[in-house]
């Protein structure tokens, strides 16, 4: 399947194109005129206590569907949709950017540091 779509088990993920789900998922592919579908993963990011406290099973927590089909969802204009995403979107790729920096900066002090006890 092909589409835009929120994975939503424990955590939310987003993809546009291409996707295969296992057990325990649930994608939203059919997303109404009045709702992104970057916006409603954004959203559903922030409810991870709300999925945490109605999470059932012991050994391996799971969600069932009606705990997504309740979850309280603030809607807002689509304009405001647009500028909430875009910023969020900005956030993350400048949190991306700077992890991988401090990835190459970490993988440098590696590198000297074995140079001068070699």
């Amino acid at each position: 399947m092909i589409c835009n779509f929120v994975r939503l088990c424990l955590d939310a993920y987003y993809y546009n194109g291409k996707f295969a789900l296992h057990q325990r998922c649930y994608a939203i592919t059919d997303f109404a005129n009045i709702i992104l579908p970057q916006y409603c993963y954004h959203y559903m990011k922030t409810l991870n206590s709300y999925f945490v406290r109605n999470a059932v099973g012991s050994t391996v927590p799971s969600l069932r569907i009606d705990t997504f089909q309740k979850a309280p969802i603030l809607l807002l204009g689509i304009g405001t949709q647009y500028e909430v995403c875009d910023f969020l979107n900005c956030l993350d790729n400048k949190y991306n950017t700077e992890k991988s920096y401090l990835q190459a900066l970490m993988l440098q002090k590696q590198h000297m540091l074995q140079s001068m006890f070699i």
